[in-house]
C-alpha cells in the first residue's frame, strides 16, 4: 500500500512539470501525445468502465472536452490543448496559433 501514494505523487509531479507548463504557455504543438491519440483512450477506459459497471462520473466530460477539441480541428495538436476549450468557455480569448492553421495561413505558409 506504501508504494501506491508514492506513484501517485510521482505521475502528479511528472503531470504538473510536463503538461503543466505546455498548458500555462498554451504550448500545443504536435508531437507529444495526440488530442486525437487522447480521445482513443479515454473512449477505451469509459467502454471499459461501462463492461464492467464501473462508474466514471468525469468520464464523460472529458470525453466531451475531447469531442469539443477535436471537432474545433485540434486532433493533430498535443493532448494538452485540451485545455483551451476551458479557456474558451471562460471568455478568455485564445491565440489562433494555439489552434489549427486556417485555410488562409496554410496557404500563405506555402
Amino acid at each position: 500500500v506504501g508504494a501506491r501514494p508514492l506513484l501517485f505523487f510521482n505521475l502528479a509531479i511528472f503531470a504538473h512539470e510536463g503538461y503543466g507548463q505546455r498548458v500555462s504557455e498554451r504550448d500545443h504543438a504536435p508531437g507529444g501525445f495526440s488530442l486525437e491519440l487522447g480521445h482513443k483512450d479515454v473512449a477505451l477506459v469509459l467502454d471499459t468502465a461501462r463492461r464492467s459497471r464501473v462508474p466514471m462520473p468525469v468520464g464523460s466530460v472529458l470525453q466531451d472536452r475531447w469531442l469539443a477539441a477535436l471537432a474545433k480541428g485540434r486532433g493533430e495538436l498535443d493532448w494538452s490543448a485540451v485545455g483551451l476549450s476551458a479557456s474558451e468557455d471562460s471568455g478568455a480569448q485564445v491565440p489562433a496559433a494555439a489552434g489549427p492553421k486556417s485555410a488562409a495561413q496554410s496557404e500563405a505558409a506555402k
